[in-house]
């Protein structure tokens, strides 16, 4: 293969210049090789639904936990926000609704790109200065999440 220009200095254009230098071998097997690696992936994916049925949970989940996590409960606590029949008996049904509101979006603050969006930081000016800001609220929304799920932990049912 040949060496990358200096001159190409976007991700578009260095798509480009690999599509314009794929030799005929290249054109031919490229196909094959998304087939296989199509294939691979649904055999990926079955086999987590797999070790979810059998155990409760698959490696990739364990790899990942702060992730899932935070995509397990947050559609959970939506649902239980919409759904929900009752709540607490020493608080109102309005403050009950503002507690689980307050818990979504903490779940949604602790994702890195949301916490990068909502401070306003594009993604290409990612500096050490915004990793740190980032990063900081991040655990400001983690430790205030943790302690609204642990104070209201044998109210969260419906």
């Amino acid at each position: 293969m040949s060496k990358i220009p200096d001159e190409v200095d976007s991700v578009q254009k260095l798509l480009d210049y690999f599509e314009s230098h794929q030799t005929l071998w290249d054109k031919i097997t490229m196909p094959f090789y998304r087939v296989r690696n199509f294939i691979r992936e649904k055999w990926w994916e079955f086999r987590q639904r797999c070790q979810r049925f059998k155990r409760g949970f698959a490696w990739g989940d364990v790899w990942d936990m702060d992730a899932w996590f935070i995509s397990t409960a947050k559609p959970m606590l939506e649902h239980l926000l919409k759904k929900h029949w009752g709540h607490p008996c020493n608080i109102e049904n309005e403050e009950w609704e503002a507690i689980l509101q307050e818990m979504i979006d903490c779940l949604e603050l602790m994702d890195e790109d949301k916490a990068q969006a909502h401070l306003g930081i594009a993604e290409d000016d990612y500096s050490a200065e915004s990793y740190k800001k980032v990063g900081e609220l991040m655990e400001e929304k983690k430790n205030r999440f943790f302690e609204l799920f642990s104070k209201w932990f044998f109210n969260l049912w419906d």
